[in-house]
């Protein structure tokens, strides 16, 4: 069961599922799942009801090596 959430839980349907419980006043939240995991993320103009539809985050802090300090990288499909 491990072997199967560890391969599942960054995938965006899976992922859609998790974040229905997160629901605040001032709107949904939830997981995403990273570009860099294959999946491509929602196309300008990103909304909220697209980011719900397919949960994967077009930024990304890791290119050169993960640091939470650096200010995020906005990716497109080629991955830059």
């Amino acid at each position: 069961m491990l072997s199967f959430v560890a391969t599942n839980i960054g995938l965006p349907r899976v992922l859609r599922g998790l974040n229905t419980g997160f629901v605040h006043p001032w709107g949904q939240g939830g997981y995403l799942a990273p570009m860099t995991s294959g999946f491509e993320p929602p196309k300008p103009p990103v909304t909220a009801e697209s980011l719900r539809d397919n949960p994967v985050s077009g930024v990304s802090k890791s290119l050169n090596g993960l640091n939470n300090c650096s200010e995020p990288i906005l990716l497109n499909a080629s991955g830059f």
